[in-house]
C-alpha cells in the first residue's frame, strides 16, 4: 500500500492554495482591465525605452499624452481608447494568466500523485515536462505580448512609431532545462521502482 507524501492538513493546505492562484489569477491580472474598461477611463500605458531612442512630451499624438521619466520609462495616456486598444492592453496579462492557471492545474495533478504515494507515475513525469514547456512558452510569449503592447500602444500615444521590440528572459529558459533534467530523474526514478516492485 502507498504511503501519502503529504499529511492531511498539508495537502489540503497546498490544494487550497492552488486552486486560489487558479481562480484569482485571471481576476487580479485582468480585473483593473475590465474595470477601467465598463468605467470608459483611460487607458494609461507604461513601458521602459530600453535601447529605443528617447521621446519627449511633446511627441504626444492628440487625443493622449505622454511623459519621460528620468529612467527612461514612457507614461501615456490614451483619452478615447477603442476596443482593440483595451484588448492589446490585456494581452500581456492574460498570456500570464493562460500560463499560470495551466501550471497550477498540472501542479495540482502532480500534487494529488505525490498524495497517492506514486510520485514518479509517468503523470508526474509527464507534468513536469509540461511545466517545462510552459516555462519555454512563457519565455516566448510573454516578451512578444509585452513588446506587442507596447509598440501598438505607443503608435497611438506618440506622434512617431517606436517600432517593435522585445527581450526574452533567460532565466525562463534555465528553469525549462531544470524542469526537464527533473522530469528525467523522474522517469529514471519511475523505472527503478517498476523493477523493485517486480522483486517483490
Amino acid at each position: 500500500m502507498s504511503t501519502p507524501t503529504f499529511t492531511a492538513r498539508k495537502y489540503t493546505f497546498i490544494q487550497i492554495a492552488l486552486w486560489l492562484t487558479l481562480v484569482m489569477v485571471p481576476g487580479v491580472t485582468l480585473g483593473q482591465h475590465i474595470s477601467d474598461w465598463f468605467e470608459h477611463s483611460w487607458l494609461s500605458w507604461t513601458f521602459d525605452t530600453g535601447r529605443m531612442r528617447v521621446l519627449p512630451a511633446s511627441a504626444a499624438a492628440p487625443g493622449a499624452d505622454a511623459q519621460l521619466s528620468w529612467g527612461g520609462q514612457v507614461h501615456m495616456n490614451l483619452h478615447n481608447p477603442s476596443a482593440s486598444d483595451r484588448l492589446t492592453a490585456m494581452l500581456p496579462s492574460a498570456a500570464v494568466s493562460a500560463l499560470v492557471m495551466t501550471a497550477s492545474a498540472v501542479l495540482l495533478r502532480l500534487v494529488d500523485a505525490a498524495q497517492r504515494g506514486r510520485p514518479f507515475a509517468p503523470a508526474s513525469v509527464g507534468g513536469i515536462r509540461l511545466l517545462g514547456a510552459l516555462a519555454v512558452v512563457g519565455g516566448v510569449v510573454v516578451p512578444l505580448a509585452n513588446g506587442y503592447a507596447d509598440s501598438r500602444l505607443a503608435d497611438r500615444a506618440l506622434a512617431e512609431p517606436i517600432g517593435f521590440e522585445a527581450h526574452f528572459p533567460f532565466a525562463w529558459f534555465v528553469a525549462a532545462g531544470l524542469l526537464f533534467a527533473l522530469a528525467e530523474v523522474f522517469r529514471v526514478g519511475n523505472r527503478l521502482e517498476a523493477e523493485v516492485e517486480g522483486l517483490v
